[in-house]
């Protein structure tokens, strides 16, 4: 069962989601009852933390500690509302051509070429996130770095990224193919590539990317010393754990390069459509915006995606569509910029593919070609310059990237807090800005301005007097008589609040208050206890309150008194008080121990005075050779009137043990005596397993025990072999099902199965072999498109005669294959008719053919005149030829002259034989 367990870790689920709102998601699941969420963490023991508290099943932690979890659909929708996210997978985006091998018409368009004078990308680390590389290839010799990575397998080098789809291979050739002159001209050649293989391949042999995958890709290509990131690939799905990532990148100065996808719709594409990504559409030969090519606010820029020519897997020139080819061109772009600017930042970089793009059709950026089509020596050669506004304390008000000669606008009027003796007022800008021809930093001037404050001074409500002056004055204080005295009290002036001072000056707006001494009136409180005998007797000023204090609980036989408090208020005292006690009146409540028969308190009752206790019986108690019955108390518990101490009485009886034993799903009960010795006297052998022994030692009882018998499943060799090679073989438990079978090997011209033999509850060794049965085929054949013969052959026969066509007039039989030939797929052959045709052909006065026409059956010669005035017709032989009939075979036609002489005769006649031989030789050799 090993191998079987390796290959079903490898098994995922394609999930589709739809995200909704921040934290709500809904999920469609594909024939399964669950799905993958991932979430970051801190640490290991969280990981597991949260598997307990989410009833969650954890399957990986990554070294970036993004865990994936597998969760039933049940409670998806729960846990998806507290912090984690699906698991999302993505596919590649583009659909391969046939080969074809021509220039490279997008690296002069682009104007990469003419970049090629500066810089081949050389120090430039290029990371390739998709379905790995053919490292073997030349194109790609002491270009890859040795630190490319398997993100699935999480293993670091050069063998770990081997690609198995071909798209990996594709982009990279088109991003980084060495300039050896072996098949095609990559766009940063001296770029080092840093591969990162993040796909599976799914139950239906298609390419997925595990968005966790993808999380842990982007974080060791950044970890890892990437500059740029290319990823060729997308899905409908976004994720804030990804977006995480992207802005890790983007805070450690690495750039991400995505396709924007390739539906042809306004459909939004990740990872293209998250923040701080480059968005890449794709364009056609005619730099138009491909009908392939997504189309939404989140395009940054477009570049050649129609026919461009890569290096397919099996190293192969062919041309390919997609927005997939479209952004290795721009991260080999950006690779070159960097390259060549080293120094610059990666808003800057950005900026300049930008700027210097231009624009198809719509001016400024648009829904479709986001800044424009790339225009990489323009962006190569684009003088630009960073403006930064700062506040008064440095911080950054706005940065802009600002082209060489042109101006900048900063409309909002920079604010300076007030401190406590100036307000700042803004006055302008310390540079000018209006004419930018390098980098600037800009800080606001401002124009301090001494505050004014008030000061007023209060005799309660009144105002003694309120004064306006400028920070730093001194306050003068008015003068302030005694305040008039009450029934209730006397008033004398001692200051004011806040402590004012001789030589106070103003920093702040202030008020002070008039403060006085006040005397009060002083009242007796006099506090009595439960018979009326005065306890304590205080002095009170007026307002004030009395020392609260308790008096002493007391009993009689029966009760016991409880002082609860006195009966009125002596707080905020203003006469004259007569304080008394109220007491709580409660029955007495006695204690009563229970003891067990080792004389430790069993349990402890509070009981009313009068009232009887209710424990009437305890548990029964044992050791181990007697159990102890309890009996009665040793004293009488009924009608209360003294704390009591009980204890048991009892009856001792031998003492019984159960004894169990237990063989798998089979239990055996037995009740023994103390020390007696368990006898086995029952089978241990079960069906399919064989028996270890007892998980303990068997002993004399002293104790209820439960022996559990071991077993060791037995295990089955299931082999396959296809005509006595063996394919695999498999080691199966008992009673297991054996389902992920071998691949069946394929032989040409026939169909292969395995025997049908039932490998559910296995109970044996068995050995399965591969059947093969020949392939037959259908031969249609059909006459200018009607059927007149339908055969099956078997693989390998011939096809030795076609039916007999009935000849037509004036035209010829044409057959599709010549026979006899081989049969290996179906196949409909047409036998058509062709109008035959024949040669007029025409001799000059030497025998010399000088013309000669195709005349189709049945139509007539063209009759041509010759420039000579002896000139006197065509003769076919002997006759003169009748240009009015019709053609129904070859002919030859000569000229006739008049008032030719014998000799000319004579040397007309040979040369017309001549040129009647020259023309049956070339005939025959045509």
């Amino acid at each position: 069962m090993k191998k079987i367990d390796i290959i079903k870790k490898i098994v995922f689920i394609l999930v589709v989601i739809t995200t909704i709102f921040t934290f709500q998601q809904s999920i469609k699941v594909n024939n399964t009852d669950y799905l993958e969420v991932i979430r970051k963490v801190n640490s290991e023991e969280e990981a597991y933390f949260l598997a307990r508290k989410y009833d969650l099943t954890l399957i990986d932690i990554s070294p970036h500690n993004i865990v994936k979890y597998k969760i039933d659909q049940s409670i998806s929708k729960k846990v998806l509302n507290e912090g984690f996210y699906v698991n999302n997978n993505f596919t590649k985006a583009y659909t391969p051509r046939d080969p074809y091998y021509q220039y490279q018409d997008e690296l002069v368009d682009t104007k990469i070429n003419q970049v090629w004078n500066h810089t081949l990308g050389d120090g430039v680390v290029v990371a390739i996130i998709d379905t790995g590389i053919v490292a073997s290839n030349l194109e790609f010799k002491n270009s890859i770095s040795s630190l490319s990575y398997n993100s699935v397998t999480r293993k670091v080098g050069i063998i770990e990224v081997n690609d198995d789809d071909g798209h990996g291979t594709s982009v990279a050739s088109i991003l980084a193919a060495n300039h050896n002159n072996n098949k095609i001209a990559g766009i940063a050649p001296n770029a080092e590539i840093m591969v990162i293989k993040a796909n599976t391949i799914n139950e239906e042999q298609e390419v997925r990317f595990s968005e966790d995958d993808l999380i842990e890709a982007i974080y060791y290509a950044v970890d890892n010393g990437a500059d740029i990131i290319n990823m060729s690939l997308g899905g409908k799905y976004s994720n804030q754990l990804t977006q995480d990532a992207v802005n890790y990148a983007y805070e450690n100065q690495v750039i991400i390069v995505a396709a924007a996808g390739n539906d042809g719709d306004n459909s939004i594409i990740y990872p293209a459509a998250y923040n701080n990504v480059i968005s890449v559409a794709a364009t056609n030969k005619l730099r138009e915006i491909a009908d392939f090519s997504v189309f939404n606010e989140y395009v940054d820029i477009s570049a050649p995606g129609v026919d461009i020519v890569n290096i397919t897997m099996d190293n192969r020139v062919v041309k390919g569509n997609g927005t997939s080819f479209a952004a290795p061109i721009i991260s080999g772009v950006l690779a070159l910029l960097k390259s060549g600017y080293p120094n610059d930042d990666i808003d800057k970089l950005t900026n300049k593919l930008y700027l210097s793009a231009v624009d198809i059709n719509i001016p400024g950026k648009d829904i479709y070609s986001g800044h424009g089509y790339v225009d990489a020596y323009s962006g190569y050669i684009y003088d630009l310059y960073k403006v930064t506004f700062l506040n008064y304390d440095d911080i950054v008000l706005k940065e802009q990237y600002v082209s060489s000669g042109d101006s900048v606008i900063y409309e909002e009027i920079p604010i300076k807090p007030e401190t406590e003796k100036y307000i700042y007022e803004f006055i302008g800008w310390d540079n000018d800005f209006s004419v930018i021809k390098n980098d600037l930093v800009i800080r606001p001037i401002f124009n301090s301005i001494i505050k004014n404050y008030t000061y007023t001074f209060y005799d309660g409500n009144t105002i003694l007097k309120k004064e306006v002056t400028s920070y730093g004055s001194e306050i003068i204080a008015p003068t302030v008589f005694s305040k008039e005295s009450t029934e209730m009290y006397d008033y004398v002036f001692v200051g004011w609040n806040p402590t004012f001072y001789e030589e106070s000056i103003i920093t702040r707006d202030v008020s002070y208050y008039a403060v006085y001494i006040e005397s009060l009136r002083k009242f007796t409180v006099n506090f009595y206890d439960y018979s009326n005998d005065l306890v304590k007797s205080e002095q009170i000023v007026y307002g004030n309150s009395a020392s609260d204090f308790s008096l002493d609980n007391f009993d009689d036989e029966k009760y016991d008194y409880l002082f609860v408090k006195w009966n009125q208020d002596f707080n905020y005292v203003t006469e004259d008080l007569l304080v008394k006690p109220i007491f709580d009146k409660q029955v007495k409540v006695f204690t009563l121990n229970y003891y067990d028969y080792f004389g430790n308190i069993l349990e402890t009752e509070n009981i009313e005075y009068g009232y009887s206790g209710s424990i009437t019986n305890i548990e029964t108690l044992l050791d181990n050779q007697y159990i102890y019955e309890f009996i009665a108390w040793d004293q009488d518990i009924i009608n209360i009137t003294a704390n009591l101490e009980i204890y048991p009485l009892f009856n001792k009886n031998m003492r019984k043990y159960k004894i169990t034993f237990v063989l798998k799903d089979i239990t055996i009960d037995k009740e023994l005596y103390f020390e007696d010795i368990p006898l086995i006297d029952f089978e241990t052998d079960i069906s399919g397993y064989d028996f270890l022994g007892w998980d303990k030692d068997i002993v004399p009882v002293s104790k209820d025990e439960v022996f559990t018998a071991s077993y060791t499943v037995k295990t089955y060799i299931v082999k396959f072999f296809d005509e006595e090679r063996l394919l695999d073989e498999f080691i199966v438990n008992y009673n297991d099902s054996l389902t992920l079978l071998p691949a069946l090997p394929q032989k040409e011209g026939y169909n292969s199965q395995y025997e049908d033999i039932n490998l559910n509850e296995i109970k044996e060794d068995l050995i399965v072999n591969v059947i093969y049965s020949p392939k037959t085929y259908q031969v249609i054949i059909t006459l200018e498109g009607n059927e007149i013969k339908n055969q099956i052959f078997n693989y390998g026969s011939y096809l030795k005669n076609y039916p007999e066509i009935k000849e037509k007039q004036g035209y010829d039989i044409i057959y599709p294959k010549t026979l006899p030939f081989l049969i290996k797929e179906d196949l409909t052959l047409d036998i058509s008719y062709q109008q035959s045709i024949f040669k007029v052909s025409y001799l000059d006065k030497f025998g010399i053919i000088f013309k000669s026409d195709n005349v189709l059956y049945g139509e007539k010669a063209i009759e041509y005149s010759l420039e000579d005035d002896k000139f006197i017709g065509w003769y076919l032989s002997d006759q003169k030829f009748d240009f009015t009939k019709p053609i129904y075979e070859d002919i030859i036609l000569r000229p006739k002259y008049k008032n030719f002489g014998c000799i000319t005769n004579i040397a007309y006649n040979w040369f017309g034989i001549l040129g009647i031989s020259l023309y049956l030789i070339r005939k025959r050799k045509i």
